[in-house]
């Protein structure tokens, strides 16, 4: 089992990728966070594999702050 935290700001986002996850049998949406602090936050009292977030959102820039688990992090553009 996969273990996805949403981290975004917008509602429309979370939701979107809740419906989009919850149809998959081996991913778990474990958490939802609005900010980076929350995100961080969630993941250091939550096992959580993989952290979904914008691209150039403050929540990839401090990493540092994220438990050691969850330190790995895949970034991508549009277009790559």
């Amino acid at each position: 089992m996969i273990r996805v935290l949403v981290a975004d700001d917008q509602a429309l986002i979370h939701a979107g990728l809740r419906a989009l996850l919850d149809g998959e049998d081996d991913i778990e949406v474990v958490g939802e966070a609005c900010d980076s602090e929350e995100a961080v936050s969630v993941a250091s009292r939550t096992p959580t594999d993989v952290v979904l977030t914008p691209i150039r959102s403050s929540c990839c820039a401090e990493s540092a702050s994220w438990p050691e688990e969850a330190r790995c992090s895949l970034r991508a553009s549009p277009g790559d």
